[in-house]
């Protein structure tokens, strides 16, 4: 009795150790999941060019921490030339794209030679009129958040995965160990609680 009162005790622990290892490794995967979308394209800076009147503007990237950038553009009239040029904090030129003969939507991914800190977009139609909406999506993070994300999640994942496989483990090594020590016991062996009250062979045989 007292056996199987051990042996649950130790079962309950090692259910609880499974389920704090997958509690810990859902939380660590939730925030390396959310660590992608922190250091994700989600601020956006956008300008309107109204041709020939405002045919060229420079637009600041407040913030910006990464080379990566996702630009849109839209034109009605035209079609335009249009001109991206991305510049750094010193005013230097890191990236370019040209758009040719643009009359409608189009959009792309670039990457740069640094961290953008604004850009120069200027739109061209010798002989027409027209207008350009021009939106440029950007990451703005900060590193030494990114980096504790990284490194708490990560923690957090590889504990909890290591807690459930440890627990899995030990619990099915438990299992097996009471179902092997229960298959050793011969039949023919008692407790001596069930040999109390049994009277000896010798005892009530009548005597002739």
């Amino acid at each position: 009795m007292e056996r199987r009162e051990e042996h649950a005790k130790r079962r309950r622990k090692l259910i609880l150790l499974i389920v704090i290892g997958l509690a810990a490794f859902l939380v660590g995967a939730l925030v390396l999941l959310y660590s992608s979308y922190y250091t994700s394209l989600r601020f956006k800076a956008s300008v309107t060019l109204v041709y020939p009147e405002n045919f060229s503007s420079r637009v600041e990237l407040r913030g910006a921490s990464s080379e990566k950038v996702y630009y849109t553009v839209g034109a009605r009239g035209g079609p335009f030339n249009i001109t991206l040029v991305f510049e750094d904090v010193n005013g230097s030129a890191i990236g370019l794209t040209q758009l040719e003969r643009v009359s409608g939507n189009r959009t792309g991914f670039l990457r740069l030679d640094g961290i953008p800190a604004a850009f120069v977009a200027t739109a061209q139609c010798p002989s027409c009129r027209g207008e350009v909406n021009l939106s440029v999506v950007y990451a703005s993070f900060d590193r030494g958040v990114y980096t504790a994300i990284v490194v708490l999640g990560s923690i957090l994942a590889m504990s909890g995965a290591i807690a459930l496989g440890l627990g899995s483990w030990l619990i099915v090594y438990e299992e097996r160990s009471v179902s092997l020590s229960g298959a050793t016991q011969l039949p023919g062996e008692h407790s001596s609680s069930d040999d109390e009250g049994v009277p000896d062979g010798s005892e009530g045989r009548s005597v002739t």
